[in-house]
């Protein structure tokens, strides 16, 4: 008799791909209940329309508990499973932040797509700096409207002084010689 060859079963193992859902949370979430009704309503504003101007989504996140997980776990895990994120990079910054006493509190901000490349790490710094004195106070809506100013700031156009002084040069330039062909047609009688 012939032995029989033995054969593994295949095995497929699930994908973990992540698939993109839709957001349908706001672009500030207070679980922690931080903020009055009104700062709530002023800081999604400004979201909303940082949102619309410069094509990324930027969102004000609060909790009472991470869930288990890490506070950049639970902050990144946040952003990605609630479909936060603009166009089909999830463009966007999200700062989360969970009050407690001194040392279990934590702040830290997760960027995607356009996100990392303008809000690198020195810039995120920036960020925690302009907060924490506020979150020390306990003036959660001055440290947001900080995060807010600073991301405003930091998508501004850069124009650099070597610019400014080639435009003012052109426009001295441009206007001299307008001025001397006007005089130059000027006679006296």
């Amino acid at each position: 008799e012939k032995p029989t060859e033995a054969t593994t079963p295949t095995t497929t193992e699930p994908t973990t791909e992540f698939q993109r859902v839709e957001r349908t949370l706001p672009l500030v979430v207070d679980k922690a209940e931080l903020l009055s009704d009104e700062e709530e309503k002023a800081l999604l504003a400004r979201c909303e329309a940082f949102t619309a101007e410069h094509k990324m989504e930027i969102a004000i996140v609060t909790v009472n508990d991470f869930e288990g997980k890490t506070y950049e776990e639970y902050g990144d895990d946040f952003y990605d499973y609630n479909g936060y994120g603009y166009g089909k990079n999830d463009d966007g910054i999200l700062v989360l932040f969970k009050p407690g006493a001194d040392g279990e509190r934590a702040l830290y901000i997760t960027t995607h797509g356009k996100g990392e490349m303008n809000f690198f790490e020195t810039i995120r710094e920036e960020m925690y700096s302009a907060m924490k004195d506020l979150i020390i106070a306990e003036d959660y809506n001055g440290a947001f409207n900080a995060f807010l100013d600073k991301a405003e700031y930091t998508m501004r156009p850069n124009v650099s002084p070597i610019w400014l002084f080639v435009l003012l040069l052109f426009g001295a330039t441009g206007g001299l010689i307008v001025t001397t062909k006007m005089t130059s047609k000027n006679y006296s009688v």
